[in-house]
């Protein structure tokens, strides 16, 4: 690809991730690290456009300031997942000590950082000069795989963490929890690719098979422009998605402020609850979520999960389940209701006869036909 096109390309994925960070920067809930993260990546970003629009030889002294990008970007993402999943920030000392590496790293190539302007551009020239395949010493090669499993370790971590908040989340049924698992995990499965990625590359480029090695690093580059322009998209079109740590409140987990509730204010809540329930009879609704109860009763959702947790012992997939059990088992008491065991199921907010047969057997410890047996058996 025409390197002319390549800066192009590089320099409007850079603009679009500062102009998010810009923006996201306004926001109080914004994490620091997702900032972060997007800053690391487009400096990356900026680089490449200084590197393959020849900007290096005006502005040498802004190129390589951020060798080893993979041991501050498995870091950052790991810590914004932690802070998503557990709302409770890690101790400043321990964080300190995850991104020790980096800042080894970076005293390490301080002496480079200091070159003179002019011995920089006849190092980067003399790098761009080489078209043929180039083998690395032992040595950088051995560098070079301890970074990718230091990120590679810091995102299997994640991935771990998302899984154990899609878990919570499908269980309080909090629509706005799940889409952020998935943003997120979508995030992190382009990140592992990400890396997959240039590991494959680097493979065939130590083989011979890809000439150079700054041709490794024009399609990782390319990908990673990819991410941050949909982050960018994404921010537009769903700002309350991924970019804000209030998306933690969601998975009923208790903040400062919620833990000071005094009890009459939640057990006010509680009230509204449970007359909402039983007046509009909310859980009939098939799919019903956590942020919908919460704006039938003009409250924000994790308030609602919060006083369900800790004021009420229960969730918000329990406490739906139980008022659909305990609708169903009215409507099987009917007798004069010729309805199959499956329709009441439906009737009573169920989406199918597996799950109605699953949660009323959980509360019961019997089925509905058998149930309805019972009831046929003592009348």
């Amino acid at each position: 690809m025409n390197d002319s096109l390549l800066s192009l390309i590089y320099l409007f994925a850079f603009s679009n991730g500062v102009l998010l960070v810009a923006a996201l920067w306004r926001k109080e809930s914004s994490p620091a690290m997702l900032l972060a993260l997007l800053l690391v990546m487009s400096y990356k970003l900026f680089e490449g456009a200084i590197y393959y629009g020849d900007y290096y030889k005006v502005l040498p002294h802004l190129y390589d300031l951020l060798p080893g990008a993979a041991l501050i970007i498995g870091p950052l993402f790991y810590f914004y997942v932690l802070g998503i999943v557990n709302n409770k920030p890690m101790p400043k000392w321990k964080m300190v000590l995850h991104f020790m590496p980096i800042a080894l790293l970076w005293c390490v190539n301080l002496p480079a950082v200091l070159q003179s302007g002019d011995v920089k551009i006849a190092q980067i020239t003399a790098y761009k000069a080489v078209t043929e395949p180039a083998v690395l010493p032992i040595q950088i090669i051995v560098l070079l795989v301890i970074l990718k499993c230091h990120l590679g370790a810091y995102l299997y971590g994640a991935w771990q963490q998302l899984s154990k908040l899609g878990v919570i989340a499908q269980q309080s049924r909090s629509d706005l929890a799940l889409n952020t698992v998935t943003q997120l995990k979508k995030l992190c499965a382009a990140l592992i690719a990400l890396e997959a990625l240039w590991v494959s590359l680097f493979l065939l480029q130590q083989l011979s098979i890809i000439d150079a090695l700054h041709s490794v690093a024009q399609v990782w580059l390319l990908f990673m422009a990819v991410i941050v322009l949909a982050m960018g998209y994404t921010g537009l079109q769903q700002s309350n998605l991924m970019f804000s740590q209030d998306d933690s409140l969601f998975v009923a987990k208790p903040t400062k402020n919620d833990s000071e509730l005094d009890i009459q204010t939640a057990q006010q809540i509680q009230q509204l609850i449970e007359v909402a329930l039983a007046e509009k009879k909310l859980y009939l609704q098939d799919g019903l979520t956590l942020t919908q109860l919460a704006n039938a009763i003009d409250l924000k959702p994790h308030l609602v999960s919060y006083v369900l947790n800790q004021h009420m012992t229960t969730n918000f997939y329990q406490l739906i389940n139980l008022n659909r059990v305990n609708y169903a088992k009215n409507l099987l008491a009917d007798l004069s209701l010729n309805w199959s065991v499956e329709r009441i199921g439906l009737e009573s907010g169920f989406s199918n006869r597996v799950s109605f047969n699953n949660a009323f057997k959980s509360i019961t410890n019997t089925t509905p036909a058998a149930y309805r047996k019972g009831l046929k058996l003592a009348s």
